[in-house]
């Protein structure tokens, strides 16, 4: 897997992905990554904080932001997202 590192900013707008059917909100930032990284002919497994980190959940998003180290330590490379 990849991981991704992007700006979390986009003044709060959100956008709507679908990912395995459910809906996602994403900022602005994480949708224009999104697109470009995107290729729909190719599997691509990325990872990505806020989308795999139940950011409601505030007991699960501490012992994950604990984790993200070894994450990106192990990610076959970081893709950096600077807009």
């Amino acid at each position: 897997f990849d991981a991704l590192s992007y700006c979390w900013g986009g003044g709060g707008v959100r956008v709507p992905i679908t990912l395995d059917g459910r809906i996602f909100w994403v900022s602005q930032s994480l949708f224009a990554a999104l697109r470009r990284l995107r290729k729909p002919d190719v599997k691509y497994d990325i990872w990505i904080d806020a989308i795999s980190i139940n950011q409601s959940d505030l007991k699960e998003k501490a012992v994950q932001l604990q984790l993200m180290q070894d994450i990106y330590r192990t990610a076959n490379k970081t893709v950096v997202w600077l807009g």
